[in-house]
């Protein structure tokens, strides 16, 4: 109890602490920029804000109204019919739990700062440790994604200058949407192949990741681009944060992200980052 207690007050601390450095910041632009461009951010961040929270809201209800629905209908069964029952009900609650966990981690990770610290870090070790775990993801969540050939073409010389954990979040997000657009049911995936390559562009290192699969409309695509994380087009495997968070980190670090699609006809996101030094031993 004691522990707990102090875990949600150094949570509150840092909270405040948070806003407070943002209040900092707003002042030191007030007094360059002017009131007006202070108002002009506020606003901004107030819809940003409203996008955010509207969207998880609206996933979090949506998954709760389906758990309270299996719940009522538990408790409408006749003594003979719970065991039954039970059977049926169990296994939605466990996948809606589990989507819960899923999204409410999504939503700490959009909003955690990242990490200032950098390193020069090989491309094709970030690719191959994003690709282990999207890999194990897929088989812990029990669906067969071997239909899908990830092919990768990543010179062991590129080197980007990164914090490391944020960038195989990034691909490790990008690598998933891109292996689950050649997604057909709850489980099961049709042939298709994902492209991986990077090369070297002046004092940027360039990332593509291609697929042929379900794309994004360009309603979609539009949200993901404005940071909005939104409905996802996969059903209950996926939370609609992983491009957002993708989105971010890549912008953090000092490069760029552009995302091409069209619905039904596949996905390609171009990552820019500045070059790295040499490879760490």
């Amino acid at each position: 109890m004691r522990a707990r207690r102090r875990s949600g007050r150094n949570h509150a601390a840092r909270k405040i602490r948070g806003l407070e450095n943002i209040e900092d910041e707003l002042r030191r632009i007030e007094v360059r920029q002017g009131p007006e461009a202070v108002e002009q951010i506020r606003d901004t961040a107030q819809g940003l804000y409203e996008g955010l929270v509207g969207a998880s809201v609206h996933e979090l209800r949506s998954v709760v109204t389906a758990m309270k629905t299996n719940v009522e209908n538990l408790e409408r069964c006749r003594e003979d019919e719970i065991p039954a029952m039970t059977r049926r009900i169990i296994p939605r609650l466990t996948d809606r739990l589990s989507y819960m966990e899923r999204l409410l981690s999504d939503m700490k990770e959009f909003t955690t700062n990242i990490s200032r610290a950098r390193a020069s870090e090989p491309v094709a070790d970030l690719v191959a440790e994003a690709l282990e775990i999207v890999r194990s993801e897929l088989t812990g969540s029990k669906r067969n994604a071997d239909p899908v050939d990830v092919r990768l073409d990543l010179p062991a010389e590129l080197i980007v200058h990164c914090s490391r954990m944020p960038m195989v979040v990034v691909l490790r997000n990008l690598l998933k949407n891109a292996i689950e657009s050649f997604m057909i049911g709850e489980s099961d995936f049709e042939p298709g192949v994902v492209e991986v390559a990077a090369f070297s562009e002046g004092e940027e290192v360039c990332i593509t990741i291609r697929d042929q699969g379900m794309g994004m409309s360009p309603q979609e695509l539009e949200n993901v681009l404005r940071l909005i994380p939104g409905s996802s087009s996969k059903g209950r495997h996926g939370t609609g944060f992983g491009l957002p968070i993708a989105c971010r980190h890549i912008r953090a670090h000092g490069g760029t992200v552009d995302i091409a699609s069209q619905e039904d006809d596949g996905t390609l996101v171009t990552i820019r980052l500045p070059k790295g030094g040499t490879r760490r031993t």
